[in-house]
């Protein structure tokens, strides 16, 4: 047996940071420990539940010493939630540790950057502390009575809890939900097993633009139609907000809240929304950013960085609904913007339209493939503003070969943004990178960086 603390043993902590992620480490000696809950300069009394080789993991059951300038959270669902985990957190704090978790993944991640020189100031704040998010996807659980429709637990992400409220999401959500949950569990039909894909109910994916008019999203196994309208019927007088209801089915395992095929069941096919002076009508499949009026720095950094002269060509891979490729073309750039998604693509062409913007192009397929053809050129710079997974190998591959002045990579991950910089290392430096808090109160941070030719 290793010597330390073993499981059920009780420790009192001091908390020393948020590693990426979120999560809280404290030390016992040597011993690293990783906690449920805590915030740095709180002294915690907690409980060993695991041991690992070098460290353990462990339950906060109290704050014995508060670090005495905690924040009032503001959701009744607070501590339940696995979304905000931060509400308890000053602001100010959230952004110097989003901005520390970008740095410390650059720095522990070998060939990534110079330690020298790597600056990277607080991460800029969102305009909104609340009432930011653009779009929720609610999960559906259960069957009958025991039918919950919400969000995922703190600590339990298999578990679903019924929301009454949201208050990181635009207007008024809580009655929608409540006439979705009443009508399903009166339905006695059951939501799907992640594990089967056997089932019906899967998500409400709610969406509002700046002007306050919401769409809503039904997300079901194939089937059944007539109960889904049915719901529709309920979902109306709950939201007068809504302008479109939209059913979308997927088959298979998992939780994923992308509908494969969507059937608009009232109202628009799309929703029109506004970003930088652009006008979008976004399909229902459609990515894009979920905290519009922070999206706007993010995407003018980006811009700033990527287009230096008029005229200059870019390749944007990962384009998504075109939001980045259409500013950049605004400033004169000429763009190729790659999306695999072909409904996306089809939002991105119509927006460069409505915009009158030329100079701009849209590819559907897979970046990887399309970055290394003759299609998409000798681009002066590349933006690449990929999944949480980051850059596909063939895609790091294909900028060798098109070998750009250089790259403005977007990130929602500090760990692949670290390694996608890293790959690229030897052809390419790490210049200047800046964090951006695009998900207050969560544990997720936006990164631009800019890479340069060597």
């Amino acid at each position: 047996m290793e010597n330390g603390p073993q499981p059920g043993e009780e420790l009192l902590l001091r908390v020393e940071k948020l590693v990426p992620g979120g999560r809280p480490l404290a030390r016992e000696g040597g011993l690293a420990v990783m906690l449920d809950r805590g915030l740095p300069g709180q002294t915690v009394r907690a409980r060993v539940v695991k041991r690992h080789k070098g460290r353990a993991e462990a339950e906060a059951l109290e704050v014995a010493v508060p670090r005495g300038d905690e924040a009032e959270p503001f959701c009744r669902h607070f501590g339940e939630c696995g979304g905000c985990l931060l509400q308890d957190l000053p602001c100010g704090e959230q952004l110097r540790w989003k901005a520390e978790w970008v740095r410390e993944s650059l720095l522990r991640t070998p060939g990534a950057c110079d330690p020298e020189t790597l600056e990277i100031e607080p991460a800029r704040p969102s305009p909104r502390a609340t009432g930011f998010r653009n779009k929720m996807e609610f999960a559906f659980s259960g069957q009958g009575e025991s039918l919950r429709l919400g969000l995922h637990k703190r600590g339990r992400p298999g578990e679903i809890f019924d929301v009454a409220e949201c208050p990181v999401m635009e207007g008024e959500v809580g009655p929608l939900l409540e006439a979705a949950r009443r009508f399903a569990r009166d339905s006695g039909l059951p939501s799907v097993d992640p594990s089967t894909g056997k089932g019906f109910w899967r998500h409400l994916v709610v969406r509002r633009n700046l002007a306050g008019q919401a769409m809503a999203v039904v997300l079901t196994n194939p089937g059944k139609n007539k109960a889904v309208s049915d719901m529709a019927d309920d979902l109306f007088p709950a939201c007068p907000e809504l302008v479109s209801i939209v059913h979308g089915t997927r088959k298979g395992k998992g939780t994923v809240a992308r509908p494969s095929n969507v059937r608009t069941l009232w109202g628009a096919d799309r929703l029109s929304e506004e970003l930088c002076g652009l006008r979008f009508e976004l399909e229902p499949r459609s990515f894009f950013q979920t905290n519009t009026l922070a999206a706007e720095g993010l995407f003018a950094t980006v811009a700033d960085w990527a287009v230096t002269d008029p005229g200059d060509e870019v390749l944007e891979l990962y384009c998504g609904a075109g939001a980045i490729s259409l500013v950049m073309a605004g400033r004169g750039a000429r763009v190729t913007g790659v999306e695999n998604v072909g409904a996306a693509v089809e939002d991105a062409v119509a927006a460069m339209k409505a915009n009158g913007l030329t100079g701009c192009r849209f590819l559907a397929g897979d970046a990887a493939e399309l970055a290394a053809s003759a299609k998409t050129g000798s681009p002066r710079v590349v933006v690449a503003d990929p999944p949480r997974a980051g850059l596909a190998q063939g895609v790091a591959r294909a900028i060798w070969e098109k070998l750009p002045e250089k790259v403005v990579m977007v990130s929602c991950n500090p760990a692949t943004l670290a390694r996608d910089v890293a790959r690229l290392g030897p052809v390419y430096g790490l210049s200047r990178v800046r964090a951006f808090d695009l998900f207050p109160h969560a544990a997720h941070v936006e990164a631009v960086a800019e890479l340069r030719r060597r």
